[in-house]
């Protein structure tokens, strides 16, 4: 099965909705909103900068079955997608956005400029975008179902002996061995085809990275910032969350699946920008821990945070090689960050220095330079000396075991723990991210 018709071109034909269409697009919006609240926070937090007033692209482009996306931005054709009831239209809206949470598209693109779809075991399999595009249907429309977001629409692929949220896109599409022994690579990657040979097709294209604002596709790929998007997709997982009840699929989608693949420093880095947001990316000073071969991640442009206050335990039971690692790696996130202050407290059972950096790479300096310590453990006297200075910090940082006593009420402002040892379970406040042990010299 191979797709041998022509790509769709760059730019889509933008159309405006006629007033009943306006009045049907107003009423699916409201719905996604109360229903789908951590789909909409990704949308509105990423997805709308396609340059339209109603935060979508509507076109009459028959290329466009009913839905597409290109990772930036989603569309609909009005001559189909209004045709549906609200409940489909709204699963069809966060099927899109799955689509850009998953980074399809981009993988897709890339694929396509591979030619093939590769396996960790060695198996390579000639590409074909339409089965792609089948394979990432059934793992979407399953987790959508799953989470009662919505309800599928007719013509959706939806086949738990296929495709299920427990499964990724690309084992899905190893089931299919390349469209069921069609074989069939050479598709064009402006689109994907919907149809799966047995008249129950999908009813989405998935578009070149970039397609809905204009952008040559590599570009598009490039700028896509993931610390952003896992930024967005922590708190779209927080949302879910309060809302109690949050099905096994969305845990997979926004917790579980991500977490494991985040670095403890990109974690605490994401956590802050979380707290206290961003003014922003400065594509002309790239991050430079982010670099890989010829793709790279913009630096942060402003400062984001006014006042940090970073806290060492320097007890015994936090060894030399974890906080030497653990200062090194915060100097890189401040130095993406760029707080305004910050200001470093040593402290075991006491609170016995306090250093004020000038730039992130002061941490440095200042653990070279060597911290007392090697008592007891209290956490309170950090607490307190930050009162004492008539502090209030966007954040506190603390590495420590987690073993020490702690206060007895939260404070104000977030605290983000780095432990080594005790689990969330262990800390009565604050986010917890674990720190990997480091081996010490004998």
């Amino acid at each position: 099965m191979s797709d041998n018709r022509p790509m769709l071109r760059q730019q889509l034909k933008r159309v405006e909705l006629a007033p009943d269409q306006k009045a049907l697009w107003e009423t699916t919006v409201t719905a996604f909103l109360w229903h789908c609240p951590s789909f909409s926070h990704v949308f509105y937090s990423l997805l709308d900068r396609v340059g339209s007033d109603v935060h979508a692209v509507f076109t009459d482009d028959p290329e466009i079955p009913v839905a597409a996306t290109d990772g930036e931005g989603v569309a609909f054709n009005v001559n189909t997608y209004f045709g549906f009831n609200l409940h489909a239209r709204v699963f069809i809206f966060c099927h899109e956005i799955m689509h850009c949470i998953l980074n399809h598209p981009i993988l897709m693109w890339r694929m396509h400029l591979n030619g093939s779809v590769s396996y960790p075991d060695g198996l390579v399999l000639e590409y074909n975008p339409m089965v792609f595009n089948m394979a990432a249907d059934y793992v979407i429309n399953d987790t959508l179902v799953d989470a009662k977001h919505g309800k599928l629409p007719a013509g959706g692929l939806w086949d738990r002996n296929i495709g299920t949220w427990e499964e990724a896109a690309i084992d899905v599409y190893r089931k299919f061995k390349g469209g069921g022994g069609g074989g069939g690579g050479g598709g064009k990657p402006g689109k994907v085809g919907t149809g799966n040979g047995n008249g129950k097709g999908g009813f989405d294209v998935i578009l070149q990275p970039g397609t809905l604002n204009g952008k040559d596709p590599t570009t598009a790929s490039l700028d896509r910032n993931d610390a952003e998007w896992r930024t967005t997709c922590e708190t779209a997982n927080q949302i879910a969350r309060l809302r109690g009840d949050m099905p096994s699929s969305l845990k997979r989608l926004f917790g579980e699946a991500l977490e494991p693949q985040v670095p403890w420093n990109e974690h605490v880095e994401t956590l802050i920008c979380r707290r206290l947001g961003s003014d922003g990316y400065n594509w002309v000073r790239p991050d430079r821990r982010l670099i890989i071969r010829d793709i790279y991640a913009p630096g942060r442009s402003g400062k984001a945070a006014k006042l940090v206050v970073v806290a060492g335990d320097t007890s015994g039971s936090v060894g030399d090689k974890e906080t030497d690692m653990f200062f090194a790696e915060l100097a890189g996130v401040f130095d993406t960050l760029r707080p305004a202050e910050l200001v470093i407290m040593w402290c075991d059972a006491d609170v016995h220095d306090v250093d004020y950096c000038d730039e992130p790479g002061d941490l440095n300096e200042i653990r070279r330079r060597g911290v007392g310590g090697g008592g007891g453990t209290d956490f309170r006297p950090v607490f307190d000396k930050i009162d004492e200075l008539g502090m209030t910090p966007d954040a506190l940082i603390y590495l420590t075991d987690g073993y020490g006593g702690f206060p007895e009420v939260a404070p104000s402002y977030p605290v983000i723990w780095g432990s080594i040892a005790l689990g969330p379970e262990g800390f009565p406040f604050g986010d917890v991210v674990m720190v990997p042990r480091q081996l010490q010299d004998d």
